[in-house]
């Protein structure tokens, strides 16, 4: 049963705020999220997660040497972790007689729903001397002035935003299979939405296409150059790099 004002679609089970738990299962782990915890708070610091999911952030945190109880209120999601303690329940709602050296409320939870409950729910877990770590999104993301806002529909403007803004355009429709989705226009990403440090594929068939064309493009960097590069595995990777992350491809 989804929560009030909540629906959702996708692969296998939708969790009760209508995320698809297989879709989130075929996430990469947030490596970079879990590594600036980790320079946050002292070594082996406990840690309580609130809106886990499927543990793009636990695992990587557990393998920095940090004890994790992941909270998530989809027992599907919970699931998919591995190596922490998990609970099922509501952010609101949990009450336990323990404290955590450190609490996060990720994904961008404190810029919808319960936002004061879930606040309250952090306060009771973090010890005095702890940390509470929030991911939040910017005030830039939801524009006042109209386009793109998800929480307040008498903000939204008809059309394209006039500007072009990036975030500030979207489009909502369902498929004829009863599919709701969501387009936004994108042009700049804002800082922190790409991890520009890490490059992954989501499947052996992607990783391929991508080797394909970086062989492609090597053979033009050869004809260019008019010898063998004995270095190609340097350029493969510095190729595959750069695509990725949308910055300028070796020549």
């Amino acid at each position: 049963m989804f929560d009030p004002g909540t629906h959702g679609s996708g692969p296998g089970e939708i969790s009760p705020d209508g995320s698809s738990v297989e879709l989130y299962a075929r996430l990469p782990e947030n490596h970079a999220a879990a590594a600036m915890i980790h320079q946050a708070i002292p070594l082996g610091s406990t840690v309580l997660e609130l809106g886990a999911g499927t543990g793009r952030v636990t695992h990587p945190l557990l393998a920095l040497g940090h004890p994790v109880l992941a909270v998530d209120v989809s027992a599907g999601m919970l699931a998919r972790i591995h190596g922490a303690q998990t609970i099922c329940a509501r952010i609101e709602d949990l009450r336990l007689d323990a404290e955590f050296d450190a609490v996060l409320l990720m994904s961008y939870l404190i810029n919808y729903g319960q936002r004061e409950e879930f606040l309250r729910t952090c306060r009771r877990h973090v010890t005095h001397t702890g940390l509470l770590i929030l991911q939040r999104e910017t005030p830039e993301f939801h524009d006042a002035a109209g386009g793109y806002n998800r929480f307040d529909k008498s903000a939204r403007a008809s059309g394209p935003d006039l500007q072009r803004r990036s975030y500030a355009s979207f489009v909502i429709f369902n498929d004829p299979d009863g599919n709701g989705w969501i387009l936004q226009e994108i042009t700049t990403r804002f800082p922190g939405r790409v991890e520009a440090s890490t490059t992954s594929y989501a499947s052996p068939a992607d990783l391929a296409a991508a080797m394909r064309r970086a062989s492609v493009a090597h053979g033009e960097h050869e004809k260019r150059t008019g010898a063998a590069d004995p270095n190609w595995p340097d350029w493969y990777a510095a190729y595959m790099v750069a695509e990725q992350n949308g910055k300028g491809l070796p020549q």
